[in-house]
């Protein structure tokens, strides 16, 4: 099991959101970022601050991995 945490998702989600804007006349979300507002917002309704990786598709935790590793070394950078 690798638990993340809500914080941790709502972090990458914003990093994500200032590098891949949104984008066209209906400010569509990158498919990135829609994927891990997914998660985001299924933790929120079941009410959970925690999920883990591996219940993810591949593809998906692949797009979770990359982003959480940007927000840590973003993080990691500003302090």
């Amino acid at each position: 099991m690798t638990p993340v945490n809500i914080r941790d998702l709502e972090q990458a989600i914003n990093l994500a959101r200032q590098r891949l804007p949104a984008s066209g006349a209906e400010s569509r979300l990158s498919d990135e970022v829609s994927q891990m507002a997914e998660i985001y917002g299924l933790l929120i309704y079941r009410g959970h601050t925690v999920f883990d990786m591996q219940s993810l598709d591949e593809p998906v935790r692949r797009t979770v991995e990359l982003w959480l590793r940007q927000a840590r070394d973003a993080g990691t950078r500003a302090a």
